[in-house]
């Protein structure tokens, strides 16, 4: 089955081989890209294991604590899932827009944090 050139997963990958001729910055590329996607699948099996109950095996609890657990520990692997995808999706992002030549130090850090509004919550 051939992928089809508009396709994500074919972009991403023409990325990965493009930048992995830059030498050990392609290693670098390779690597964020194989993090982000390895994130994304651990995501995918947080979601199976929620769906079929499969942490059920690591412990056994009565009926009545039971029934409202099962519901909690599936709404916290999905969640977990659901940041797992972000934080991969993050490192996607990053492949493509990763110019280590923009990087700065820790001034420039601190420069940006310093920058950001953030609200107190009082009302």
């Amino acid at each position: 089955m051939a992928i089809s050139s508009n396709t994500p997963d074919h972009h991403f990958a023409i990325t990965l081989i493009a930048r992995a001729g830059y030498g050990a910055r392609g290693i670098v590329y390779l690597l964020v890209g194989a993090v982000g996607v390895a994130l994304t699948s651990a995501s995918v099996a947080h979601g199976i294991k929620a769906m079929k109950t499969q942490f059920n095996r690591h412990f056994s609890l009565p009926m009545k604590i039971k029934n409202w657990a099962y519901p909690i520990c599936r709404f916290g692997l999905v969640i977990r899932g659901l940041v797992f995808v972000i934080v991969g999706a993050f490192f996607v992002m990053a492949v493509y827009q990763l110019d280590p030549d923009e990087a700065g130090g820790i001034t420039e850090f601190f420069n940006t944090l310093r920058s950001q509004v953030f609200e107190s919550g009082r009302a």
